[in-house]
């Protein structure tokens, strides 16, 4: 099975269901992830709809996004392969970066085993893989004091070399998609911080504002610095784009995502324009995801994902080539083209406008996606290039672990640099004052 894609053009969106059903209906049954092994994910060409006149624009805008659907060829070809196979359709939705209608197959008769084999040989198909899971990367800790979350408790911050670096950049103008769990969207460290947000599970309103990963994630990234409570976030002035795709489940510490709910969110991540993609997840090697990825990096969006507990930047997202594949660096075993950030007991939010200490590479890729957005405030660079610069700046100053360090890299391109973090501070707030009485 040939798993490239014509990517002829950036087209925006995907849009749930076969029969040009709204995005928000694209949702699997609950059942689906209760019983994954009889199911599975096929993809067939479906025609482009249009063309983009640069990579980043799109040809149409976010409110003509219902118009978009599967071809009628599309369609045939899926009826057809439903008849062959003994397939049932769950959900479908056309993936237009890649120039794919992507389809969840319900099993008829037969085993995953015996028919994937046969899906992956037809050469109508142009992917056919089990619905995968993958899981965030995070652990629980506890806040032995809940009454005082201060910046002070940030070590985390002084490592990353942000005492400096917010007197250069702040993140302003830079959209993060977070692609995660749910989001406590009116935690008061968050005030301004969410432009948007969207559920691809179904799970709800409430199950998506008292999510826990999601919004410790976010607190790692955007909590809002200078508001007078809790903490600051790496990059406190970036905006970011709340894209539920992971679900919690009960009882356990990890939530849960799969192949569906994951090409959804990245390519309506792409399609908003996101300049940084947070994946704080792990899982299997996924050809449909990893080729959205791809064609996301070729046109300038930097993905950010976590590696797994074994340290290894393998699977999905920490895989795919051009993704930044970051690990905690309290257990730094110095891979070459892996970044290593703080990841053990951070301070960060929790639901209901609660504070708490949290570890995983969960937060340390959380951490690198808000120096990206630091960097990118100042300087345009493509995902190699922050790779790069963020890598030459690990350090392992007396008394503190190797990690990168966002003001080695800003000395590294150009003005204005943290090692002139003063002057730059002066002339940042003098600029801001004249902009004010404009």
């Amino acid at each position: 099975m040939s798993l490239g894609a014509r990517t002829a053009g950036f087209l925006l969106l995907i849009l749930g269901g076969c029969a040009d059903l709204p995005l928000e209906n694209a949702k699997l049954p609950r059942e689906v992830s209760e019983n994954p092994q009889r199911y599975v994910v096929v993809a067939v060409h479906n025609e482009a709809a249009g063309v983009a006149s640069r990579p980043g624009a799109t040809v149409r805008g976010y409110d003509a996004v219902g118009r978009y659907g599967p071809s009628a060829r599309s369609k045939r070809l899926i009826a057809t392969l439903q008849r062959e196979y003994d397939l049932h359709t769950v959900a479908g939705w056309p993936i237009d970066p890649l120039q794919l209608e992507c389809v969840v197959f319900q099993i008829g008769t037969g085993t995953l085993t015996d028919l994937l084999p046969r899906l992956m040989r037809d050469p109508r198909v142009r992917i056919a893989e089990p619905l995968q899971n993958f899981r965030t990367l995070g652990d629980a800790g506890t806040l032995g004091d809940a009454g005082d979350p201060y910046r002070s408790l940030q070590k985390n911050l002084a490592l990353l070399g942000l005492d400096r670096a917010h007197r250069v950049a702040r993140g302003s103008g830079v959209r993060i998609a977070l692609i995660d769990t749910g989001v406590s969207i009116e935690h008061p460290d968050l005030a301004g911080a969410v432009a948007e947000w969207r559920d691809f599970t179904g799970g709800g309103a409430r199950a998506f504002k008292s999510d826990v990963h999601g919004t410790e994630v976010a607190g790692v990234i955007a909590a809002r610095e200078g508001n007078g409570i809790g903490i600051a976030g790496v990059a406190p002035e970036a905006q970011l784009s709340a894209l539920k795709a992971c679900w919690e489940e009960s009882g356990e510490p990890h939530a849960v995502c799969n192949t569906f709910t994951l090409a959804q969110s990245i390519t309506y991540a792409i399609g908003t324009h996101a300049r940084i993609v947070n994946l704080s997840l792990t899982g299997p090697a996924d050809p449909l995801l990893a080729q959205l990825v791809t064609w996301g990096v070729a046109h300038g969006v930097i993905f950010v994902g976590a590696v797994a507990a074994d340290g290894t930047p393998a699977g999905f997202p920490a895989g795919v080539p051009g993704v930044l594949a970051v690990d905690r660096a309290e257990n730094a075993t110095h891979l070459a083209q892996v970044l290593y950030a703080p990841g053990e007991g951070l301070l960060t939010l929790t639901p209901d406008a609660h504070y708490d200490f949290a570890s995983g590479s969960s937060l340390a890729a959380a951490e690198v996606s808000g120096l990206v957005a630091l960097l990118l405030e100042q300087h345009p660079l493509d995902a190699g290039t922050a790779r790069r610069l963020l890598l030459n700046s690990e350090r392992n100053a007396a008394g503190s672990i190797a990690s990168v360090d966002v003001c080695a890299a800003f000395d590294a391109v150009a003005q204005p640099a943290c090692s002139t973090a003063v002057a730059a501070s002066t002339s940042l707030e003098h600029a801001r004052r004249i902009h004010t009485r404009d």
